[in-house]
């Protein structure tokens, strides 16, 4: 996350990437297809959450998003 602190939007961006990749390379591997639902949460549920907690505890600093 501290690596995202200046713009964690991109912290969205790069974990759907590495969703798609992921997704990918398990459907590669194994016959039936990932559950995207697991998966979503997997990469992509919990960064809304993050973000709304670190912008709580740095009131200010992400007023744009």
């Amino acid at each position: 996350m501290a690596d995202y602190a200046d713009e964690p939007k991109l912290l969205g961006v790069d974990m759907a990437d590495c969703l798609t990749e992921a997704s990918r390379d398990l459907g590669a591997l194994y016959w039936a297809p990932p559950d995207p639902v697991e998966h979503y949460g997997r990469f992509l549920g919990w960064v809304k959450q993050a973000l709304a907690a670190s912008r709580s505890r740095n009131p200010g600093h992400f007023p744009w998003y």
